[in-house]
Formats: C-alpha cells, structure tokens, sequence
C-alpha cells in the first residue's frame, strides 16, 4: 500500500497532476512538497517489504512534516 501511494505521490508531482484540487479550495499549495512525501512512502514501502521494524519512521516523519506545512501555510 504505501508503495501505491508513493508512486501516485511522484506521478502526481513530475507530471504536474491536480494543481487545482477542489478540496485545497482550488490552489494546491503542497504541489512543491509532493516529492518529499512519495520518496518517504517508497522509504517506508521498502523497508515494509525487507520487514524491518523501522518501518513506521518515514511515515512518522511525513505526518509531522504534513502536518508542519499545514500548520505553516493554513492557519
């Protein structure tokens, strides 16, 4: 799962996808940091598939960071 989110992560940034999403009120302000979640969600995805108990860090690390942005650029 999080290798499919990954991926649709790096579609989304290097195609340029979805940069007026409705739910971001039309501007989608996290098209920048787009990359830097798809490259911890293929981090956690291979650490998932070598079972490594680590796992859980990048995503750890991307829902501080999400929620750092949001915080940063929302509120």
């Amino acid at each position: 799962m999080f290798g499919i989110i990954g991926v649709s992560f790096l579609v989304l940034y290097f195609l340029e996808l979805r940069l007026e999403a409705p739910e971001g009120g039309g501007n989608t302000w996290w098209k920048n940091f787009r990359l830097i979640h798809g490259v911890l969600y293929i981090s956690a995805f291979i650490y998932s598939i070598k079972n490594k108990d680590i796992m859980w860090i990048p995503i750890m690390i991307d829902t501080i960071f999400g929620l750092s942005l949001f915080l940063l650029y929302k509120v």
